[in-house]
């Protein structure tokens, strides 16, 4: 029988509308400082997008 709870709590980033593009929120970064590499907060779209665009620090 599958967990079915475990399905519900698999989500995609970012859960809300963002104020603004992706692009236009890191345009000005020099670099991002990762504290640790939970999938809930660094996920496959982010470090794609960061690892593009800035330094990132793990």
């Amino acid at each position: 029988m599958k967990d079915k709870n475990k399905e519900d709590k698999i989500k995609i980033n970012p859960l809300v509308n963002l104020p603004t593009s992706i692009d236009e929120i890191i345009n000005n970064a020099v670099a991002v400082i990762v504290t640790h590499l939970s999938p809930d907060h660094y996920d496959n779209a982010a470090k794609k997008v960061l690892l593009k665009y800035v330094k990132t620090v793990v």
